[in-house]
């Protein structure tokens, strides 16, 4: 009887792997369900692939390492502080200029734990930031000089890049057209509405729904109700946002901002894995700790299914976390190639999904602005059709 190799959840929502015999898939599925499992990926079981342990879930936004592992980290952690000390007054002249953002708040908060002091309590916060470090593993190496550390540093605290002006860009000519649209409607609410109120009361006409709605929504732009409660929506929006940016980075873990989307967030998961290759990592801990450094739940607990996967078996991976980490990662970190093939691979496949992430909002600049006007010219046309219904009624009559 065949032997089928699986991997599911259990109620807990834990990954658990294993082996059953059955007849065919189905018959191997149903029994895995019949033990409130939940299948995500099952195949044939082969003799030299071993069976994997239970996978457990991450406790902690910061994997685990072997020993050795731990010592290389942390002989390099310790090399970044050393090195940025030096590095001080230039960085924090250049956080000087740098406008109020996030990213000025990132700099100084790396900034003051480079403050002189013990190196061991600086490298233990700067652990907690995978996100920095990762980029700068390269730039302490033997080779490398302080001017290829200012560089990368100045690199990783640009204040606005190309990509996220892109991400942000879209959201300009619906704010000119729906400001334009509020300045008419307020224009109709105070100076046209009122006429056409008055007249309506004086002739004691019946007024449609339509009509009483429309008027109840210029009364209210009039009175300064809706405008009271577009303003503490607006405020209630903005204190939240700033709240979120000026978290403490050591909170989080990452000290980074969560990517604006997908392709964004899997071009920076890439360009870590590359950058700890680089730096003599195994693929499994480098999948640990970009992961790690990455603010999307499910890409972190997809690339630790994986790192597990290729210590303990190869290739199998959930269809699922094939998606996730997506294949062509995969097929790099798998390939029989040097390593600095494999880095250079995982580096321009994270330049494809940067300019990936670059066309997401591409769509708006056809989608967008036409919506915005159709909209805009409906509500007009409900407005006129709304305060003309009354009057067609009153010329009925008096016909």
């Amino acid at each position: 009887m065949p032997q089928f190799r699986y991997l599911a959840l259990n109620a807990d929502k834990q990954p658990v792997a294993g082996e059953v015999a059955a007849d065919s898939v189905a018959h191997a599925i149903s029994q895995i369900e019949a033990a409130g499992l939940l299948v995500q990926s099952i195949g044939y079981a082969t003799e030299d692939r071993p069976l994997l342990p239970a996978l457990q879930p991450v406790s902690s936004d910061f994997p685990t390492l072997t020993t050795s592992e731990q010592a290389v980290l942390n002989s390099r952690l310790t090399e970044i502080v050393s090195r940025s000390r030096a590095l001080t007054p230039a960085l924090s002249a250049y956080a000087a200029e740098l406008p109020p953002s996030p990213v000025r708040r990132r700099l100084q908060a790396f900034l003051r734990m480079l403050q002189p002091g013990d190196n061991s309590q600086s490298v233990a916060v700067l652990a907690r930031q995978p996100a920095i470090w990762i980029p700068l593993l390269n730039a302490v190496t033997p080779e490398s000089d302080r001017g290829q550390l200012l560089k990368t540093l100045l690199r990783e605290f640009e204040p606005l890049n190309e990509l996220s002006w892109r991400n942000r860009a879209w959201i300009v000519y619906p704010t000119v057209v729906i400001s334009f649209a509020i300045a008419v409607f307020l224009f109709i609410g105070i100076l046209v509405v009122p006429v056409f109120r008055d007249l309506f009361a004086g002739f004691g006409l019946r007024l449609p729904a339509l009509t009483q709605f429309v008027l109840a929504f210029y009364a209210s732009l009039s009175n300064g109700t809706f405008i009271i409660v577009a303003a503490v929506i607006f405020i209630v929006v903005l204190i939240v946002s700033r709240i979120a940016e000026t978290s403490d980075p050591n909170e989080s873990g990452n000290g980074s901002a969560r990517p604006a989307n997908r392709s964004a967030a899997v071009a920076r998961f890439f360009r870590h894995v590359a950058d700890l290759l680089d730096a003599d990592f195994s693929a499994p801990t480098s999948l640990r700790l970009a992961g790690s450094a990455i603010a999307r739940p499910r890409l972190k607990q997809a690339a630790v299914r994986v790192a597990a996967a290729l210590e303990h078996g190869g290739d199998f991976f959930g269809v699922a976390d094939r998606r996730t980490v997506t294949s062509s990662m995969l097929h790099a970190l798998q390939s029989d190639s040097p390593k600095p093939a494999r880095s250079a691979t995982l580096r321009e496949l994270s330049r494809c999904y940067e300019d990936r992430a670059r066309t997401v909002f591409s769509w708006t600049g056809g989608m967008i602005e036409p919506i915005a006007i159709l909209v805009i010219g409906f509500l007009v046309a409900m407005t006129v059709i709304a305060l003309y219904l009354p009057l067609l009624t009153l010329l009925q009559a008096l016909t």
